[in-house]
């Protein structure tokens, strides 16, 4: 029975992929380029000219036998999945980040075109020209502006034929006055392809600021050539005052044709209430109003004595069903430093009726519910709400959902007829994608919409070994020596998601566990947050590795949990072993015996230079053969004699023979004259005898073993020799 149930699937699946593709059989399976991980130069769009509609679409990546990416594009249905996939069963399905991984086949490598059910042959699409693109900053919330200010800016990327290039990402970077950058800030994409940033002002002086596109869309005939970032110069001052909006409220909505009253009032920097008084000479007060399409009104306001201002505003119709429109009050002329505060963000409808999906999450994941919620936006009060409200309580009110432009499903209210009730649609996504999903309220052939992107991806389904075994470590290992990586390959959607790392204590050990991330090392005991990247791999490393002692501590556990909400059973442990061998007592030991060692040798050395003594400058010495002959006598200094200066662990020593010549052979010597600290001494084997000065006969001096101090100036006598040092 099974066998039969199996061959029935079979040939279900068969009929209905068959039927899909008499009812539709176009698609495209074609090769891409990647820029920055968004798909730009897409093969398969090409053909989207042909049909001139919206559901020519990629439907997902798919990879051949060569490992390389292409992208499968069908019509109207879902051909990519059905039927492509029998007709040539050499391609299979992949995500996102799977092509991230592996090579994107380059765009005229290969192609496959059927239409209608019928191969066509394409010509391999001539060498793209070289597309160079500017990057440009095309609007910037109205100023003055202050430090600490948050900024609003609208950006594009026009290539060199004037036409805007759809860009899919990027960054915004901003300068300081010295031309060092200072902050960078992601843009984000809308559902209509318009690329925004909004950053807090860093710094004060003259900023330049930079818009650098990254993944720009392009034709298959086109390619991507250099890529230019116009400098934008933005002037921050003091901002001695500031207008904060009171009225419209944030989400209130307004009706084109209908007059708004706008409200605000000044403060000082400080955020006090001021009267018009503080206003410089030649101030204006104005309501600036940014409204969708980057066009912007101005309205000058009435100031009062106490600092209200107010003014009237009747909106032009929006470019949409519904815009959003930024309301800001300022100061224009005088000192210029009458600065906006925080702008009030209001909805521009048409029928008076506005669609908040705020509360739609903003990612989905596929084979998993999905759950959209809106609410209705409805004129405060006024002449307005009345239509607004017969729209929303009408019962032929119908509101439906688009994913890509393909019919989704119908919304319920959990309060029909109730303008403030909330609407839902379950639904779940069948492939991986960032998909526009549009909201439609209609009643009668009025309509409201509201569009919001989208992004579904894999669900998150953890897959880790069980164990993970950092093998022996020598001891004293440096961290970034001991790491082995934590291998997420065998999870599903786990790439750039976050999670938690946490581990146990190995008990008795003084090794702490660590995670790697940028080249830095965070201590995964106490918890850590990490994403894990495209390659899914997360180095697990050692630190503080004792340097002598071996360690076998018992197996850690390593928890890792998902942090998205949606995946709370997301959790595996991971035990996490190792060993350290410890060094023999030279080896662990030898870096200060080595020190100590070259400390000895050191100070033996300074010592051998700088203890020994050396004779003064000025000591010399006078011989003769007789006591009178020593007036007559020439001084020699000690220190020119041999023997005299001194040496390594030598002081200075010198010795005089009988005949009265110096020599620094002590044994050949009838007395030496040795230096010591701040004395000359004399060693005499024969014998000395001094001159007694009042009886002026000489006396016999007892020569003790380390010698005897000389005095400078005395006459002395040992053995035929008369001397005395001077």
């Amino acid at each position: 029975m099974r066998t039969v149930a199996i061959l029935l699937g079979v040939f279900v699946t068969l009929a209905a992929a068959r039927e899909a593709k008499a009812d539709a059989n176009t698609y495209c399976v074609g090769g891409f380029e990647f820029d920055s991980g968004t798909v730009t130069r897409n093969e398969c769009g090409a053909h989207a000219a042909e049909y001139l509609c919206w559901h020519w679409h990629r439907e997902m990546f798919v990879v051949g036998r060569d490992g390389k990416c292409r992208t499968c594009w069908d019509m109207c249905d879902s051909t990519c999945d059905t039927v492509m996939p029998i007709e040539h069963p050499e391609f299979s399905r992949a995500s996102l980040y799977d092509c991230r991984r592996a090579e994107a086949l380059k765009p005229g490598k290969e192609q496959i075109y059927v239409r209608d059910g019928v191969a066509v042959a394409v010509a391999p699409p001539p060498p793209p020209p070289a597309m160079a693109i500017r990057a440009d900053i095309v609007r910037v919330s109205p100023g003055p502006y202050s430090v600490g200010d948050d900024l609003d800016l609208a950006v594009r990327a026009v290539g060199t034929d004037g036409k805007p290039r759809p860009v899919q990402g990027g960054e915004v970077i901003v300068a300081g006055p010295d031309g060092k950058e200072v902050l960078r800030v992601p843009v984000t994409i809308a559902p209509d392809g318009t690329a925004s940033a909004k950053l807090k002002i860093p710094a004060g002086g003259a900023l330049s600021l930079r818009f650098v596109p990254k993944g720009i869309r392009l034709d298959v005939t086109e390619k991507l050539g250099a890529i230019t970032s116009a400098p934008f110069a933005l002037s921050v001052s003091l901002c001695r005052l500031r207008g904060v909006m009171d009225a419209p409220g944030n989400k209130q909505v307004l009706v084109a044709g209908a007059p708004v009253s706008l409200r605000g009032h000044l403060t000082d920097k400080n955020g006090n209430s001021v009267g018009r008084e503080a206003l410089s000479a030649g101030m204006r007060a104005l309501f600036v109003v940014d409204l969708g399409g980057g066009k912007t009104q101005k309205v000058e306001g009435t100031v009062a004595a106490d600092g209200a201002v107010t003014a009237s505003f009747t909106p032009p119709p929006p470019i949409s069903d519904s815009d959003e429109v930024a309301i800001r009050l300022l100061g224009d002329g005088g000192a210029g430093d009458l600065c906006p505060g925080a702008p009030a963000v209001a909805r521009l409808t048409k029928l008076g009726v506005g669609i908040d999906l705020g509360a739609t999450p903003a990612t989905c994941y596929v084979g998993m519910p999905c759950r959209v919620t809106l609410s209705f936006l409805l004129p405060v009060a006024g002449d307005s709400r009345a239509p607004a409200e017969a729209f929303v309580r009408d019962p032929a009110l119908a509101v439906t959902a688009t994913l890509n432009d393909e019919a989704l499903g119908t919304f319920a209210a959990d309060r029909p007829g109730d303008p403030a009730s909330t609407w839902t649609l379950n639904f779940e996504p069948k492939m991986i994608a960032e998909v526009a999903l549009e909201a439609i309220a209609s009643v009668l052939g009025k309509q409201v919409t509201e569009r919001r992107m989208l992004k579904v991806r894999e669900p998150i389904v953890l897959e880790l070994p069980a164990e993970l075994d950092l093998g022996t470590i020598n001891a004293g290992a440096a961290w970034h020596g001991t790491c082995k990586t934590l291998d997420f390959s065998r999870s599903r959607g786990v790439e750039e998601q976050e999670f938690r790392l946490e581990s146990t204590k190995a008990l008795g050990c003084e090794t702490t566990l660590v995670a790697n991330a940028d080249g830095m090392r965070y201590p995964v005991p106490a918890g850590i947050q990490f994403t894990v990247g495209i390659d899914r791999a997360v180095p697990i490393c050692l630190d503080d590795v004792p340097r002598c002692a071996s360690e076998s501590p018992e197996p850690v556990t390593l928890t890792v949990k998902a942090l998205s909400p949606d995946f709370p059973d997301q959790v595996r442990t991971v035990r996490i072993r190792w060993k350290v061998t410890g060094r023999s007592f030279l080896s662990c030991h030898a870096w200060w015996i080595a020190l100590l060692a070259g400390t000895v040798v050191t100070a033996f050395i300074a010592y051998g230079i700088l203890a020994p003594h050396s004779f003064a400058t000025d000591d010399a010495i006078k011989l003769a053969g007789k006591e009178q002959g020593l007036a007559r006598a020439t001084a020699r200094r000690l220190r020119d004699l041999p023997g005299g200066k001194r040496g390594f662990y030598r002081s200075a020593a010198t010795g005089v023979r009988e005949d009265g010549s110096a020599t620094d052979k002590h044994r050949q010597a009838t007395f030496v004259l040795a230096a010591v600290r701040g004395a000359v001494v004399i060693r005499s084997t024969g014998g000395l005898r001094r001159l007694n000065r009042q009886t002026r006969k000489f006396e016999d001096v007892p020569v003790e073993k380390g010698g005897y101090a000389v005095s400078k100036n005395v006459t002395y006598q040992a053995g035929s020799l008369y001397f005395l040092i001077t």
